[in-house]
């Protein structure tokens, strides 16, 4: 993979971003570093890009220093030959000077040559280390001390980018937990891994006043940006270089895929993330992965330059395949449907006049019908969004460019589209035949459970309209047996339960004054009585009606014959009959539309009690 696809570090430039494979001492490598750290007698040659403000005296003394040892570091390793020279005692110690005096200019100046120096510490620092064994590796191999030098070196640099992202994060208060998965940079798998105190005991910042602008904070999003794509650097080299060790053991693709995952979160308008997952993915899924990633990054509002690249090798690579591919053969594989799709590809997206282009297109529809269709040839559902979302790709470069092929496109994709379609259909109708048994004994059991379910709804029901009933009737009678009477006045004369209770001694002072005025006859009150009675037992609000008249009349004879006091005595039984809550006056003249038989005949019958 190496020899083939250019990663160009994370941090790389459109100046300095090279061939993974060349040499760490070549000078031709990062021509404009050496400009960048050339430093000058005057203000002039310290100025930023735009020149708008001079160094202060300190930044200008750690310029200086930094470029004196990276001079020193490049005469050291001017004549190294193996891999376990590099990682000397000697030339480790000047490179992690030049990485300490990297981070502390980081720190101190962001509008002048911050960026830069960030760029020297990454190249400088490891990319150059790293290329120099990715040249090496294979021609002169590695024993197990060089790898363990090697592991400790990717780790050391982990943790410097780890601490620097968290710093940044810190001092400008950027809260990024809300915006990526920030939990990624942690120290504790790493720290344990470093045994040298010069690294682990990195320069911290001062403390001072931090400038907030928002060129300052835009400076430290970058920063944080290009950490978070080293991180995803020195984990991918793990497993490019195969450490054997425990720590390399729980690296994995995904993990890597992380780092540079939340760094195009961070920021999505730069495609360099995109570009080093295609690296990552190479060689993965017929090349799908790559190329996708690749193209992404292309079509980034800041595209990164050697995707094009990397993605013209993937191109030859499959147009190789198809020219070696045997014309008379007949069967099919995905494989040759994904080298004849990447031919499409590279003419829609580099808009290249090929003839009979129009057949080309037809024979990758009809494969990828076939793939649809072909239950034998699963295609997985992430592939085939990567294939539409390549097309798509192709379709955002060609409106760019204002290119003619934008309509043979859009037809394609409509075509595309429509096999898409077509086989959902389907494949939702074989689902649903080939679960029909299923699909029928859950409607039984679903209706038997709804009839289970509403003959327990109706029957709770029931039960609750019979309690309620029971609870009215219970209230009724409780109404009943409170409205009872506690003294002989209040009896009423149409209840025979009542009268038959009664005291007997009441009842014959109540009968014999009506038996000697009449002549020891039956008294002529009682037939009316009765048939108010009846009449009552029909109509109970006249029963009420005649029951208040009746007192009514009773309470004017008695305030009439006693005294003034007792009219107002409001402890007596009269007035407590009065104000009975149980009764009801809102129509008071209801007591007058009453047989006044009755009443007389009940007047006769208390005379001789009120004497």
């Amino acid at each position: 993979m190496e020899s083939t696809i250019s990663s160009g570090g994370s941090n790389a430039s459109s100046e300095c971003a090279v061939d993974a494979g060349g040499g760490a001492g070549s000078r031709s490598r990062c021509r404009n570093l050496d400009t960048t750290l050339c430093v000058g007698n005057n203000n002039n040659g310290l100025l930023s890009n735009n020149g708008n403000a001079a160094l202060s005296q300190e930044v200008k003394d750690l310029y200086r220093a930094l470029y004196t040892e990276s001079k020193q570091l490049d005469d050291a390793k001017r004549n190294i030959q193996n891999i376990g020279h590099l990682f000397q005692h000697d030339i480790e110690e000047k490179r992690a000077n030049l990485v300490q005096l990297c981070k502390q200019i980081i720190f101190k100046d962001y509008q002048s040559v911050g960026k830069k120096v960030r760029e020297v510490m990454w190249r400088r620092g490891y990319y150059e280390f790293i290329a120099f064994v990715k040249k090496h590796m294979h021609k002169q191999g590695t024993d197990k001390e060089c790898m363990q030098k090697l592991e400790r070196f990717l780790c050391a640099g982990i943790f410097n980018y780890k601490r620097l992202s968290a710093k940044m994060e810190e001092i400008y208060d950027l809260d990024l937990k809300y915006l990526i998965d920030f939990s990624i940079i942690s120290e504790g798998y790493i720290s344990d891994c470093i045994g040298d105190t010069a690294v682990s005991k990195e320069l911290e910042p001062s403390q001072a006043a931090v400038d907030k602008s928002l060129e300052a904070v835009s400076f430290a999003l970058d920063t944080i940006h290009s950490s978070l794509l080293s991180l995803g650097d020195l984990h991918r080299y793990f497993l490019d270089f195969r450490i054997d060790s425990q720590l390399s053991l729980s690296i994995t693709k995904e993990q890597v895929a992380k780092y540079y995952l939340e760094a195009f979160k961070l920021n999505p308008a730069i495609g360099m993330a995109q570009n080093q997952l295609g690296t990552l993915y190479y060689g993965q899924n017929y090349d799908l992965d790559s190329t996708y990633h690749y193209l992404y990054s292309l079509v980034c509002i800041i595209p990164f330059e050697l995707s094009e690249n990397n993605l013209n090798k993937l191109f030859a690579k499959h147009t190789e395949y198809l020219e070696q591919m045997n014309p008379a053969k007949l069967e099919f594989n995905i494989e040759d449907f994904y080298a004849r799709f990447y031919l499409i590809v590279d003419i829609f997206f580099f808009d290249k006049e090929v003839p009979d282009f129009n057949s080309l297109c037809h024979c990758v529809l009809i494969d990828l019908r076939k793939i649809l269709c072909a239950q034998l040839l699963p295609v997985p559902e992430q592939s085939i969004f990567k294939i539409i979302s390549i097309l798509f790709f192709c379709l955002s470069k060609l409106k760019m460019i204002n290119s003619p092929k934008v309509y043979s496109l859009h037809a394609f994709l409509v075509a595309a589209c429509s096999d898409l379609i077509d086989a959902c259909i389907v494949n939702v109708e074989q689902t649903i035949l080939a679960r029909a048994a299923d699909n029928e004994s859950f409607q039984l059991e679903y209706e038997q459970r709804f009839q289970d379910f509403d003959t327990t709804v109706r029957k709770s029901r029931n039960e609750y309209k019979n309690w309620l009933a029971a609870v009215g009737e219970c209230e009724r009678k409780d109404k009943k047996l409170l409205a009872r009477p506690h003294s002989l006045k209040d009896f009423s004369s149409d209840s025979r339960d009542s009268q038959h209770s009664a005291d007997d001694g009441c009842a014959k002072t109540q009968e014999a004054p009506d038996t000697d005025k009449l002549g020891g006859t039956e008294p002529i009150s009682t037939r009316s009585s009765d048939e108010a009675k009846e009449s009552d037992l029909k109509t109970p609000l006249s029963c009420k009606s005649k029951r208040r008249g009746m007192r009514l009349r009773r309470r004017r004879r008695k305030i009439a014959q006693s005294d003034d006091s007792s009219c107002y005595d409001s402890e007596s039984d009269m007035d407590t009959d009065f104000y009975s809550d149980e009764e009801d006056y809102t129509d008071l003249s209801s007591n007058f539309d009453t047989d006044f038989s009755d009443i007389d005949a009940a007047e006769h019958d208390d005379a001789p009690a009120d004497k």
